[in-house]
Parts: C-alpha cells; sequence; structure tokens
C-alpha cells in the first residue's frame, strides 16, 4: 500500500518509534488508558474529542467510512482495481491531516479510537512499527453499561457531531456503523429471531445484542493480534484497577515511554466499585433473563480470558 503525498507534513518519515493504538470493545474503559498515556507526555491528537479522548479524524475520517465499505470485513479487492489502496491512501491523508493539525511532532504519538480494531491490518501496513493495545474488560459489565443503551440499543439517529465523508455519492450512517461492528458486517436486519427495526424487541434484548458486539470486538482484534506478536498487547481492565501501578509501567514501556525512576508513571484515578458492577446491578426479572442470555452467548470467550474461573 502506498502512502500518499499531498498532505502537510512529511508522512514517509517515521515518527518516534510508532504510534500506540488503544482498541477495545466501546465502554471498556479505554479512556482511562488513553488518560494514562496523556499524562505520561503521549500524544494522542489534535483531535481529540471532549470528554471520550477519541481523534476524531482518525474515527470519522478513516475508520468509519472503511468499515462501512464494500472491502470490509476481509479488506480484499475483489474487482482488483486497486479500490481499496485508494480508498485507503485517501482516508488516511484525511485523517492524518486532522490528527496532526499544527501540532508539532512527538517522540512518543498515537491515538485512542476502540474501533481501530477493526482496521488494524490496514494501520499495521501504513505504520509497520505501530503497536496496538487491547482493553478487555468483563462482557457482562460491558453489557450494563449506560444500562444497555447504547450504539445499536440507542438511538438510531446520527449524532450530532457526526460527519463521515460522502464515498461513492453516499455518507455512511451511524446505524450501519454500528451493525457492521456489531455483526461484523453492514446490512444484517435480523438476528436470532430479533427484528432490529423494532424499539420494543431491542430494549428486551438489549444486553444479548451487546453481548454480540463484544463477542464481535473482542474476538476480531485477538485474531488480528495474533499474528502481530509483541506489537499486540491484552491488558484486563479489572487487572489495571486492581493492580494500576503494575500495569501501569508494563503499559508504557510496551508504549516506549519510560516512567520516571524517581516517581513512577502517573497514574489516573482508579475506581474499584467499576468492577463486577454485574454483581451488584437490580434488574428487572426481563433484564435478569435477558442478562442470563448475554451470559451464555458470551460465556465461551469470558471463559477463555478467564472471567467465569473468577466467579
Amino acid at each position: 500500500m502506498q502512502l500518499p503525498t499531498d498532505t502537510s507534513r512529511d508522512i514517509s518519515r517515521p515518527l518516534g518509534p510508532g504510534p500506540i493504538v488503544i482498541v477495545g470493545r466501546p465502554h471498556s474503559g479505554t479512556r482511562m488508558f488513553a488518560r494514562l498515556c496523556l499524562d505520561n507526555g503521549i500524544f494522542l491528537g489534535a483531535d481529540l474529542a471532549d470528554g471520550f479522548l477519541d481523534s476524531m479524524g482518525w474515527y470519522q475520517r478513516f475508520v468509519v467510512p472503511l468499515m462501512t465499505s464494500r472491502y470490509f470485513p476481509n479488506w480484499t479487492d475483489d474487482t482488483g482495481d486497486g479500490g481499496l489502496s485508494l480508498l485507503c491512501a485517501e482516508r488516511f491523508a484525511d485523517a492524518w491531516n486532522s490528527y496532526w493539525a499544527e501540532a508539532k511532532a512527538e517522540s512518543a504519538w498515537g491515538w485512542k479510537f476502540c474501533e481501530t480494531l477493526f482496521v488494524m491490518p490496514l494501520v499495521k501496513r501504513l505504520f509497520p512499527r505501530a503497536r496496538f493495545l487491547h482493553v478487555i474488560r468483563d462482557a457482562r459489565d460491558v453489557c450494563l453499561s449506560d444500562s444497555g443503551f447504547f450504539q445499536l440499543t440507542g438511538s438510531h439517529g446520527d449524532p450530532l457531531a457526526w460527519n463521515p465523508p460522502i464515498i461513492d455519492g453516499h455518507r455512511p450512517t451511524y446505524l450501519e456503523f454500528c451493525t457492521a461492528l456489531t455483526f461484523g458486517r453492514a446490512g444484517i436486519a435480523e438476528w436470532k429471531g430479533i427484528d432490529l427495526r423494532d424499539r420494543r424487541l431491542l430494549t428486551d434484548n438489549r444486553f444479548l445484542i451487546q453481548a454480540q458486539s463484544w463477542i464481535s470486538c473482542v474476538s476480531r482484534a485477538r485474531e488480528y493480534g495474533r499474528g502481530l506478536s509483541s506489537d499486540y498487547r491484552e491488558v484486563r481492565y479489572e487487572d489495571f484497577c486492581r493492580t494500576p501501578e503494575v500495569e501501569a509501567k508494563a503499559i508504557l514501556a510496551f508504549a516506549g515511554v519510560a516512567a520516571s525512576p524517581e516517581y513512577g508513571p502517573v497514574v489516573p484515578s482508579i475506581r474499584q466499585d467499576r468492577i463486577e458492577k454485574w454483581r451488584r446491578a437490580r434488574l428487572t426479572l426481563r433484564e435478569q433473563r435477558d442478562l442470563a442470555n448475554a451470559t451464555a452467548l458470551a460465556a465461551p470467550l469470558l471463559e477463555e480470558l478467564g472471567y467465569l474461573g473468577e466467579m
């Protein structure tokens, strides 16, 4: 894949050791890890979304257009016309300019946007020295975040700041994007007998749908990560909350940043009460059934990640 040359900055010149990219299922605590990076001198973009710490350029100018394109999820150009490379180069140039804006080059840099996990192979082609920090959180707590009403089970309208580029005469919708990240492809209207356009059914099965999204995100990142060797690292949100300084030092070392020998890393505020919220949640009988179905769906991966053994 050829890097574009029409940007305001020399992108053919490597910057530092390569980007550190924070990925994971949304609502898995990635903001805490972004804060860790920022507080320890890692540049995460001139275009950070307030509160979320996402790079808006990598989010809406790169990831969304590619995930809603005909090349997702296999990242192959079936027609052989070079369309994927052209689209990727165009979207990269756009995201790159948004990400840097007028900022100066930093020795340590990267970005946080959870769904970058779906384009990890493309990012690795653009930046051979890229490293990916995959944040994983117990699916049961992820399902209960915002009471389960977010992304596909939340509002289907485009968010206020939604502005991805028009590709082939079409601007991707937020619904298309959420469907793609939940099921690995866009255009899904029904799943397990659930009409995804029926608000009542979405509400009654929201934990189950969130579990499917968790499986889709976590599995895809781990699949890509297996081929990246030491350039991929998994960290469980719960482990960071329990031993923050130990995990912080390891994460910064992975990012190529040395913690202060005198004071150690700057560790963000940690809240232990965010762990295992599902045990303390007050749910209706319908919600209990929904969470039980969600847990059953996610059980194989939860067990593989060591969560069920902690019950």
